[in-house]
């Protein structure tokens, strides 16, 4: 989970085969927008710096 620096939005991701990534309007509480993460199992997400771009780490579908 992530929180924008100006504290407009908050990100989730959801971990599983299937992870859900979420962006939510903090003021209001209302889910802006989600997506499946184009990874297996999400472990991080973060805003940028200035808010217009979002990252996630995850795992590949390879298993070691």
């Amino acid at each position: 989970m992530d929180i924008s620096r100006d504290g407009k939005w908050i990100v989730s991701g959801q971990e599983g085969k299937n992870s859900i990534i979420r962006i939510w309007d903090f003021l209001s509480g209302d889910c802006i927008i989600d997506f499946v993460a184009p990874h297996h199992n999400a472990k991080c997400v973060s805003f940028s710096c200035n808010n217009k771009s979002l990252a996630t780490v995850g795992l590949d579908n390879q298993q070691r």
